[in-house]
């Protein structure tokens, strides 16, 4: 059984050869020289994100575009069409009321009132846009963003909408 353990032991080790104290205070201080840039000393690999940056990806995830292809033309409350398309959706808050503004390149073509919830409908991203399915005459188009998470039905333009 000893002998078992010994070969399983070798064989876990073959190819290794052991470092002396010399060997190792060399490399480290190798490697320590190549950390240095500037005479600052570069983080180790899988150092913690906060303390390189103090959290700056997060306002990059933040300000992130929240791009929509919207394949069905839609109409608003106004009884303004949405066209077919892809749309760049911004939240915003005014007076205790959300609105999802819908941006093609710098134009506003739709500014769309909302309702704010805690719900972060199962969402894994902490900003997120989507179109689901509602019915046959509207969607629902639900939003999140760090501010503020929101969602809002929208008519579906059809023969019948039109006529009401």
């Amino acid at each position: 059984m000893q002998d078992e353990i010994n070969q399983l032991i070798n064989t876990i080790c073959a190819g290794q050869k052991k470092v002396t104290e010399e060997e190792f205070q060399k490399a480290l201080s190798e490697v320590r020289g190549k950390q240095k840039r500037g005479g600052k000393a570069k983080p180790f690999a899988g150092k913690d994100v906060n303390e390189e940056n103090d959290g700056g990806y997060l306002d990059e995830t933040a300000q992130k575009n929240l791009l929509l292809g919207v394949p069905v033309c839609l109409i608003n409350d106004d009884g303004a069409e949405i066209p077919v398309g892809h749309y760049k959706i911004v939240g915003e808050k005014i007076k205790d009321k959300v609105y999802l503004d819908f941006y093609q390149s710098y134009n506003l073509v739709a500014k769309i009132p909302a309702i704010e919830t805690t719900s972060d409908f199962d969402e894994t991203a902490l900003n997120f846009v989507k179109i689901l399915p509602y019915n046959e005459r509207r969607i629902k188009l639900i939003y999140g963003s760090m501010d503020f998470n929101a969602y809002t039905f929208i008519k579906i333009k059809t023969e019948i909408s039109d006529i009401n």
